[in-house]
């Protein structure tokens, strides 16, 4: 979260006492920086907010801390007699402070790449089960991220991707591309699990079950399964398999169509384009192969 907002931690969580610190960060403020004490409650499962007994002592644990203001990190949210507390400290004694709750902290991370990032990284099962409305570029990076080199070409800074692009508004774009497909790929494989579950007599399965794959090659599709395919009824289904397996091997699809004479060629529909697919599958598939289409992270 501190990374995702730019803050240099200078004190990191301890096991055992915390002697009334979880984190100690240097945050800017009108181009100062100071360092800033961090309280962390996660009362999430119990849904509880956070009161004033959960936050004692908290003017004297900044200064002993050397500290210049409080950051309250909760999973839920303060409690009022706790918000009061807090503006009596701004008022009397200058307690610079800020809360950021369980639905700030959820805004902020899916709202930059480096967000997304840390949901990726920490949150995996919560970015698989991610579904948003429209898909959209995540500016991972920014102008601030670009080195110009002495030829006049654009790279990004030391310890970040390493290629070079001829102006700086082609590296950003390609940059935050690659950065989307990395940030799209458990959505992907959550897409192509939901379509292996549907058919899984079509795929490759390891022993550990569906879900215990951890990569698509884990479930290839089952080329040697073409003929039993071919029979299966209804036809609808048969061709949502093909689709799926299309996005693996699209050439190799292509062929075997035109060996059950099914290809687009050879019949007056071509059954593996999107407006037909679109028309002729079901809820369910057709939100599957809309995933897969908009997460789709696989080399071409």
């Amino acid at each position: 979260m501190f990374g995702v907002r730019r803050y240099q931690i200078v004190q990191g969580p301890s096991r055992g006492a915390d002697g009334g610190i979880d984190i100690g960060v240097l945050r800017e403020v009108r181009g100062v920086k100071t360092k800033w004490l961090v309280s962390c409650k996660h009362f999430a499962h119990s849904n509880d907010s956070v009161r004033r007994s959960d936050e004692e002592d908290i003017l004297d644990r900044v200064l002993e801390h050397d500290c210049s203001g409080f950051i309250g990190m909760y999973s839920t949210i303060p409690s009022s007699g706790l918000e009061q507390k807090l503006h009596r400290l701004l008022e009397h004694r200058s307690l610079q402070f800020e809360i950021v709750d369980g639905r700030r902290i959820e805004r902020e991370l899916l709202q930059t790449g480096r967000g997304f990032e840390v949901v990726r990284r920490f949150f995996s099962k919560s970015m698989a089960n991610l579904a948003p409305e429209v898909i959209s570029a995540v500016p991972t990076y920014d102008t601030d991220d670009c080195v110009q080199l002495l030829d006049g070409t654009w790279t990004l800074k030391e310890g970040m991707r390493r290629f070079i692009c001829p102006t700086r508004d082609i590296l950003l774009s390609t940059a935050n591309e690659l950065a989307m497909f990395e940030i799209h790929r458990p959505m992907y494989l959550k897409a192509w699990k939901d379509a292996v579950k549907l058919f899984p007599q079509y795929f490759s399965v390891p022993p550990g079950g569906i879900d215990s794959a951890s990569e698509f090659s884990e479930l290839e599709p089952n080329w040697s399964a073409v003929n039993v395919l071919n029979e299966h009824r209804p036809a609808n289904e048969r061709w949502f398999v093909f689709a799926v397996w299309s996005l693996r091997d699209a050439s190799r699809v292509r062929g075997l169509l035109r060996e059950i004479k099914s290809d687009a060629g050879q019949i007056r529909t071509d059954i593996m384009s999107p407006s037909w697919l679109a028309r002729s599958q079901q809820t369910e598939r057709r939100d599957i192969l809309t995933r897969l289409f908009a997460y789709n992270c696989e080399p071409v």
